[in-house]
């Protein structure tokens, strides 16, 4: 049941802008990316994130990490460092490596994919097990001379790794010995932004009204939004008026996109997760039963069924584990932009994303599905869209 992601429709511009609106059944769809982040709290896990290099081989004796790291490609200075038993330790059924700086600087690519895949699997090594990651455009588009010089910027894609078709960046506390403070600040700033859009519905005299509402108006929302909707295609303006997306949204996710948890009640920002999110997207108040994994299940075998093919908007789009465990969940939008909270973490905000991007954020070395998921047709939600 998993599903290929196509790329969103539309052209884009360096800065994230499309050039000319994507249309399809939503109406004609304007998107311009804006990378989200908190000033406030710009580097929320510094602690963590600076501490000294340390590698924690879980499950591991030491004939199999020697083993291991002589079939890494390392070099005999990188080998002969980080074979040395005798600085190695024991830590319950685990071995600790402390590399140097050094080390952690001069690795290649591929022997840092090899290593830091395997410290993923061992929650100890938090940099490796969350590491930031971008797909290539995206990083390229993040990361260039203006932010770095040449050199330094050379230095700063060294450092990076691949993982299941998205670059990957895990060792910030080499940075400071790197980097001017300024320079550093710059990197971190743009590691922490959330690749965020604003979407805008470009509405044309004469538009079909009904078709519109149709796509936007599901969740009994329809009659709120008709009257704007009308009144936009009304105006005698051939190239048309557009309409932030937000009004279009049903009130629960309108006033949490683009704000943060800590921006609302300290029990909004401890229970705010993405499975929460998603099945309150159309709730005129959250259902706080939604907490629960357990009832989320029973919600969704009892009142949704897959979609196998295109998804619209309302759809749940679902990463499911090989244990059919949900991993994330998310709100279809429309032109494959989503409505997604990345976690119950109170440092990720409520955005809109590319579809490609949340996927990538919820990289794992294990299998995964995407399943998409669409609550049942019935009587009462077809009344509501018939009226309109």
């Amino acid at each position: 049941m998993s599903h290929n992601v196509p790329a969103p429709g539309g052209t884009q511009t360096a800065s994230g802008r499309q050039d000319t609106p994507s249309k399809g059944p939503w109406g004609a769809l304007e998107a311009r990316k804006i990378p989200l982040a908190d000033p406030a709290d710009f580097f929320p896990d510094r602690d963590i994130r600076l501490r000294p290099p340390k590698w924690v081989f879980g499950g591991e004796d030491t004939e199999s990490l020697s083993r291991f790291l002589q079939g890494c490609g390392l070099s005999a200075a990188q080998l002969g460092e980080l074979s040395n038993q005798a600085t190695w330790k024991r830590e319950g059924e685990g071995i600790v490596v402390s590399p140097s700086e050094t080390v952690v600087r001069t690795l290649s690519s591929a022997a840092r994919e090899k290593i830091y895949g395997r410290l993923a699997k061992h929650a100890e090594n938090y940099a490796q097990q969350y590491p930031f990651r971008f797909l290539p455009d995206e990083f390229n588009s993040r990361f260039t001379k203006e932010e770095l010089p040449g050199q330094k910027l050379s230095q700063f894609r060294a450092l990076c790794y691949t993982n299941r078709n998205t670059i990957c960046f895990a060792d910030v506390e080499v940075l400071p010995s790197m980097l001017s403070s300024n320079e550093f600040e710059e990197v971190v700033e743009q590691l922490y932004a959330t690749p965020n859009y604003r979407l805008r519905l470009r509405v044309y005299p004469n538009d079909d009204v009904e078709r519109l509402v149709a796509y936007w108006g599901k969740g009994s929302n329809g009659r709120k939004i008709k009257p704007i909707l009308e009144s936009l295609s009304r105006l005698d303006d051939p190239a048309g008026t557009s309409l932030n997306i937000s009004y279009l949204l049903p009130p629960f996710a309108r006033l949490r996109l683009y704000t943060y948890p800590k921006a609302w009640s300290p029990q909004d920002a401890s229970k705010a997760d993405c499975f929460w999110t998603s099945m309150n997207f159309f709730n005129a108040e959250p259902d706080d039963r939604f907490l629960e994994p357990a009832f989320v299940r029973q919600t969704i075998q009892s009142e949704y069924e897959v979609v196998r093919g295109q998804p619209t908007y309302g759809d749940l789009i679902t990463i499911v584990g090989p244990n059919g465990d949900g991993r994330h969940m998310c709100v279809y939008i429309a032109d494959d932009f989503v409505y997604t909270k990345n976690g119950r973490n109170p440092l990720a905000p409520w955005v809109i994303m590319k579809r490609g991007d949340m996927l990538a954020a919820f990289t794992s070395p294990e299998e995964q599905q995407v399943i998409i998921v669409r609550r049942k047709q019935s009587p009462s939600i077809a009344a509501v869209l018939g009226r309109h």
